[in-house]
């Protein structure tokens, strides 16, 4: 099952997910106190949607509070409510409640929603009374390979009834109700079937033919026809507290069923520098000369920031990226790639017909705008963190000294934010991509296409935190746009491009970024994915960046191997264990 099948049922259950009006606006010193139990208290979905709306409104003073506590059901925030959660006077309370609820005598009763449905009515009422208003969102499901009607696990089937009464609940009470239970388990449970499987023939074809292991014949056998097949994305955390990739589904998710204000900016510009249209920025700066094309922007709000760590969402759930409309269009250039550098830093490869149709430039991490995103987020971390902490203690203490040194230190946290927030300009350059990526390492003028470019691939020890950018066309060193395998210690580690037709390769090119420990990488080709013959290999510098192209006669070929047999004993900025490569380039030179 491709993961592209799941994004219209994931779209079916979005379209219910805001299930009440009247619609939900922000407004200048809003302050939103968002509710909830452990995960919550994570502090990553709520964060997320917190940067969302600063960077979406960076003119409007806006104040989050995070009130999440592990364990709680509606019973234990009625019980902290007055110093939790009235006490910040907010205009705004969000309750993200359930998946604690659901652990009730008999959860599978008609009646066992009714406690659940009771306390969110009353801390609805409780809200009102602060002439805030009320948002209920739904729990998010437990990832753990649950589907509709084929559940795993009793706690990820109860929470279904528990949502459908709480969306009654908020029909009958005119209350907003987020359901994230419903798109996001059509979304996690086929791709975590998929990575389970996945993870499992990676460990298969670990074993050795000598192992213990009952009928290991068959499992090989599984093992080589998922070979190709697609891998699912690891959410990260557990099975209830996602990690990053996980949460800012769950953040798009509440987004969506807000129907968050999708517009950043637009601008066109022709080819030769004449500016064609704008949209919320402007353009200033504009050299058109030789083929390339450089201006500064300032756009008037920014793009939702994604962390690296948060990358693969963005191709898990597409909408994420579409949350910002952020878009650069360049028509008239000829044909050919074009590499894009965002303040001299290289964030894209694109070719012109991506860029006469318009680049959504919402899913890039890295350069200035994953800069900006980490810092604001940083702030974000700090202010729902230590500082909200230590003004929720005081203010469950009654402590008006410590409070005011509380709110003090929120107020210059918040000053802060609102600064890091400001768009700033950005110098973009965009110029054409050439066979040569430094002095000393060329390709001849022949060498056709690159035939690597965004195919499958395959890794024997998959990273989890974004850096899988091998053949994305881009040499920016960093996450998304590099390539890792995990810190495991077990050696060799193997990477497969997958070219999806055969031709007659005789070149690859590769290169490292200047840190990580990479040290020898091998290639080799084969046309059936099975057997495959060494061609070249090349041992790395350390603490170098550096590029090396392997050249061996004309082989016939589907796939291309990377293996990694060893690795430099010191570390720079990562762990040993780690394998880089910033991209990988295959060419097949016409006779």
């Amino acid at each position: 099952m491709k993961k592209t099948l799941l994004l219209p049922l994931f779209l079916a259950f979005c379209s219910q997910a805001f299930a009440a009006e009247p619609a939900f606006t922000l407004k200048d010193n809003d302050t939103w106190v968002m509710a909830g139990d452990s995960i919550t208290a994570q502090r990553l979905h709520s964060n997320f949607v917190e940067a969302f709306y600063r960077t979406r409104y960076p003119q409007l003073h806006l104040h989050f509070r995070n009130s999440g506590i592990s364990g709680n059901r509606t019973n234990d925030i009625l019980a902290r409510f007055d110093y939790d959660v009235a006490a910040w006077k907010p205009t705004i309370v969000s309750i993200e409640l359930g998946m604690n609820d659901v652990g009730v005598p008999n959860p599978e009763s008609k009646d066992a929603p009714v406690a659940y449905v009771a306390g969110m009515k009353k801390l609805a009422d409780n809200v009102r009374a602060l002439k805030a208003q009320p948002l209920f969102i739904s729990s998010s499901p437990v990832n753990d390979g649950s589907l509709m009607d084929a559940w795993t696990s009793t706690r990820c089937r109860t929470i279904h009834p528990f949502t459908e009464a709480l969306k009654e609940l908020g029909l009958k009470e005119n209350v907003p109700v987020i359901d994230q239970y419903h798109p996001l388990i059509s979304l996690w449970g086929p791709n975590k079937t998929i990575e389970d499987a996945g993870t499992l023939a990676i460990h298969i074809r670990q074993l050795k033919p000598d192992c213990n292991i009952p009928d290991l014949a068959t499992l090989q056998e599984f093992a080589k026809s998922w070979e190709g097949k697609p891998e699912g994305i690891p959410l990260g955390g557990d099975p209830v507290h996602p990690g990053p990739v996980g949460q800012y589904t769950m953040a798009a998710t509440i987004l969506i069923g807000l129907n968050a204000d999708r517009e950043v900016s637009s601008a066109t510009i022709k080819a030769d520098g004449i500016v064609v249209a704008t949209k919320g920025c402007t353009i200033t700066d504009i050299v058109s000369k030789d083929g390339k094309l450089s201006f500064a922007r300032l756009d008037e709000r920014s793009p939702w920031p994604i962390l690296s760590e948060g990358a693969p969402s963005l191709k898990f759930m597409p909408e994420i990226a579409d949350l910002s409309h952020y878009i650069l269009t360049i028509p008239g250039l000829a044909a050919g790639q074009y590499r894009v550098a965002m303040n001299d830093k290289l964030v894209a490869t694109l070719s012109n017909e991506e860029l006469a149709k318009g680049w959504n430039m919402s899913t890039v991490v890295a350069g200035p705008l994953g800069e900006r995103g980490t810092r604001i987020l940083g702030l974000i971390s700090n202010l729902q963190n230590p500082l909200n902490n230590a003004w929720r203690e005081a203010s469950k203490a009654k402590d008006t000294v410590k409070l005011a040194v509380a709110q003090k230190a929120i107020d210059e946290c918040e000053a802060q934010l609102q600064t890091a927030c400001q768009p700033t300009p950005i110098r973009f350059a965009i110029e054409p991509a050439t066979a040569s990526v430094s002095s000393n390492v060329k390709l001849p003028g022949n060498a056709g296409p690159n035939l690597a470019l965004h195919k499958t691939v395959i890794t024997s020890t998959p990273n989890q935190s974004g850096w899988d950018g091998l053949v994305d066309g881009s040499w920016a060193p960093d996450a998304p746009n590099t390539f890792a395998t995990d810190e495991s210690p077990q050696f060799p580690k193997i990477v497969t491009i997958d070219l999806e037709k055969s031709a007659d390769i005789s070149m690859v090119l590769m290169g490292v970024p200047d840190y990580g420990s990479t040290k020898t990488i091998e290639v080799s080709v084969s046309l059936d994915g099975t057997k495959f013959t060494d061609v070249a290999s090349y041992v790395f510098s350390q603490n170098k960046e550096e590029k090396h192209l392997y050249s061996f006669p004309a082989t016939p070929a589907r796939y291309v191997r990377l293996t990694y047999p060893d690795n430099y004993e010191n570390t720079v900025r990562f762990g040993a264990n780690y394998m880089f490569t910033s991209e990988v380039e295959v060419y097949a030179p016409p006779k």
